[in-house]
């Protein structure tokens, strides 16, 4: 059936954020563990919230949750037309995967297509369709494939020239063939790989033109000249256009979400204190958008295995951006940014405008927490040797530091920037160490 409405869960975690403000400046001061209690339990209410929307929408109810779609779910009341235009736009840049993808695809067509014309190749769409599908995204893989291919396209041309030279010119035994022959292409060629693939459809394109003209055993031989050209025209094209794959892409995406995650962090909590300077918010989800679609790549791309300690963790440098961009687009009341999202939970208000914190303890803390997300962009990016330091735990912030209608909102902008500190360590292969603790370097 249909999941619940989340209005009432979302409901319920702004009463309770009313609740917590009231308490805070009309009853008596709650103690830390009280105050640290409750963060915790304001920030599982939230993404509670945004689990039971996605859920509902999930089911076709697209009028549900108004508020949160507008946010994380910013895409449920767009149509298709304009996703497709978001994610094209998205990706219309070099550092793009799926452009990279797309310009060596082009490049190698085109050059398939001028050396067919060139050489006069018969049947030259052969090379075409050779150099489309067996150029893969590194250079690696793609000589990998060749190799197969090349080797099942010979063993098929000699069948297929086996065949026309014991068959003839007889029409009517090619008809009985062709569908068995193609059935064998498309039910083993998907599951044994590009070697059966090619061999069967090499033994399927010369029973095809042996009834649609009479055929000798060149037919056969110009397959294997045409997919070989097609075959060299990939692995060349490979070799010169984005070699790696995603490998080296996936560095440099993910050092930009983490130093957008850094300058997110800063500019979140100065403009909570009150200390905005014209501060920009950074393009945050734009940066994590192009990290996840390189990531997708590169789970796709046959790669030389490393050792787990010299590789850090992909899936929570991506975390960390989800969780870096959930905190931002709950505390933060701005403007909508590229994805046209605005923000979920209300800050807290007195008269009129947020409540300030204060400076040095919440900047002091958030530029800890960007230091350490910009240092490890810089080491991902191979701009430093080293691995990042993981710093020893702080302990927790003074509430009587900060005005009481604000002090919950102060232990809801320390628990964010903890798990985004953890959220570090577990990037960087490191456990972290305990409270008061020296630092160790992973």
């Amino acid at each position: 059936g249909r999941p619940a409405d989340p209005a009432p869960i979302e409901q319920a975690a702004r009463d309770f954020q009313r609740l917590r403000s009231g308490e805070a400046v009309d009853g008596p001061p709650a103690g830390t563990a009280a105050l640290r209690r409750d963060a915790v339990l304001a920030a599982t209410a939230a993404a509670a919230a945004a689990l039971a929307a996605t859920a509902y929408l999930a089911t076709g109810a697209r009028s549900a949750a108004e508020p949160l779609r507008r946010s994380e779910l910013w895409y449920a009341d767009r149509s298709d037309a304009a996703l497709w235009a978001h994610r094209f736009l998205a990706h219309l840049r070099p550092r793009s995967v799926y452009f990279q993808n797309a310009a060596r695809l082009s490049v190698g067509l085109a050059a398939a297509r001028a050396v067919a014309g060139v050489l006069s190749l018969p049947h030259g769409f052969w090379a075409m369709l050779a150099a489309l599908t067996l150029t893969r995204s590194t250079a690696a893989l793609t000589r990998e494939t060749v190799r197969l291919a090349l080797i099942g396209t010979l063993v098929g041309a000699l069948a297929g020239a086996g065949l026309l030279v014991a068959v003839g010119h007889r029409s009517d035994v090619y008809a009985v063939i062709l569908p068995v022959v193609m059935l064998a292409t498309f039910c083993l060629g998907p599951t044994r790989g590009v070697g059966w693939a090619q061999a069967l459809f090499t033994l399927t394109v010369a029973t095809v033109f042996a009834q649609l003209a009479p055929a000798g055993w060149h037919l056969a031989e110009d397959r294997f000249l045409d997919v070989f050209t097609g075959s060299v025209i990939g692995i060349v094209i490979g070799l010169a256009a984005w070699p790696k794959g995603a490998h080296r892409q996936l560095h440099r995406d993910l050092a930009e979400l983490l130093r957008a995650v850094a300058a997110s962090t800063v500019v979140t909590t100065s403009r909570l204190t009150g200390r905005t300077d014209g501060q920009r918010q950074p393009r945050l989800l734009d940066a994590l958008v192009m990290a996840e679609s390189t990531y997708a790549q590169y789970q796709c791309e046959v790669l030389r295995p490393r050792p787990a300690g010299e590789r850090p963790d992909w899936q929570a440098a991506l975390l960390a951006g989800h969780h870096a961009l959930r905190g931002v687009r709950r505390f933060q009341r701005d403007e909508p940014d590229s994805a046209g999202a605005a923000d979920v939970v209300d800050v807290v208000e007195v008269d009129g405008g947020p409540a300030p914190l204060p400076v040095d303890p919440v900047l002091g803390r958030a530029s800890d927490v960007a230091r350490i997300y910009a240092d490890t962009a810089a080491y991902l990016a191979g701009a430093a040797a080293d691995r990042p330091v993981v710093p020893a735990a702080v302990p927790e912030p003074d509430s009587a530091g900060a005005a009481a209608p604000a002090r919950p909102l102060l232990f809801d902008v320390y628990a964010w920037l903890d798990s985004l500190r953890r959220d570090a360590s577990r990037l960087l292969g490191s456990p972290l160490p305990p409270p008061g603790g020296q630092s160790t370097r992973a």
